[in-house]
């Protein structure tokens, strides 16, 4: 018989006979009612509830190892916050998304002025009309600033570059009198720079780099890259990046992702760390 979540049951079919020797059924796992006897490693219940011991134990490793290496300091909260984050990523995800550094940042603000200030007869009165006054202040002239703003941009003339480039932008209709190129631009508020790495692509199981060589504006901005592939390095949460010959030209709103990534050279390997989860 096997240990199951369920009374006892039959290990082939999960039904209420007592003995699987001479069972003949299908086989029905008791757990999860899949296709596979309840005694299978493939039965995602027992994955899941195996993942959930290992992973308890590692927490609890942790805390004890820590408190074996330093005896003179006690375990601060943030330890036991730690021992819930593997929980809270599988429901939630990626805990960037959750992060509350741009509330603390904005709070900052508002500390600075009552610690300069020290007027708290009415300090909800005072850091509000601060606080307007430093907006207007920012707001003067243009609310937001251009949706491009390319840095030290000139005429973007095909024939002075090498035939890679030449074939990359032969598609684009690329002309000297509405194109500039660089090698530094900000894009809707993000800064890309010649070297850094854009996500070209993902199938959902390697992506495709692109290491910026050219960046070139007219109505929008386009990337002349050098395509990378990645090998995933699991155990250091890192990408392998393999440089290839191929060099293409991509839209900004094409990109997998908009966020640029640098790319870390070591005497080994070159690797690359995503900022955040990548979905197509």
């Amino acid at each position: 018989m096997a240990t199951t979540l369920h009374p006892a049951r039959c290990v082939n079919c999960s039904g209420n006979h007592s003995s699987a020797a001479h069972c003949i059924l299908l086989a029905q796992c008791a757990n999860c009612r899949g296709s596979h006897r309840s005694s299978s490693l493939v039965c995602p219940l027992y994955k899941q509830r195996y993942e959930d011991i290992t992973t308890q134990r590692q927490k609890s490793e942790y805390l004890y190892d820590r408190m074996e290496l330093f005896p003179g300091n006690a375990l601060k909260p943030k330890h036991h916050y730690l021992a819930h984050y593997p929980y809270l990523i599988m429901q939630f995800g990626p805990l960037i998304r959750l992060w509350t550094m741009r509330f603390e940042s904005k709070h900052s603000y508002f500390k600075e002025c009552a610690r300069k200030l020290h007027n708290f007869k009415n300090i909800c009165s005072t850091l509000a009309q601060r606080h307007q006054l430093l907006q207007a202040y920012l707001r003067k002239g243009t609310v937001f600033p251009p949706l491009i703003q390319a840095d030290k941009a000139v005429e973007f003339h095909t024939h002075t570059f090498n035939h890679a480039i030449q074939t990359s932008v032969a598609s684009m209709n690329f002309s000297a009198n509405d194109t500039v190129v660089t090698y530094a631009v900000i894009y809707k508020g993000t800064s890309y720079k010649k070297g850094m790495l854009v996500v070209c692509s993902y199938d959902g199981e390697s992506f495709t780099f692109g290491k910026i060589i050219l960046i070139l504006s007219s109505e929008n901005v386009y990337f002349v890259v050098q395509k990378c592939r990645s090998v995933r390095l699991a155990n250091l949460g890192l990408f392998q990046i393999f440089e290839d010959s191929d060099v293409i030209c991509t839209c900004a709103t094409s990109l997998a992702d908009y966020y640029p990534l640098q790319l870390y050279k070591t005497p080994a390997c070159s690797v690359v760390t995503l900022h955040h989860s990548v979905c197509c």
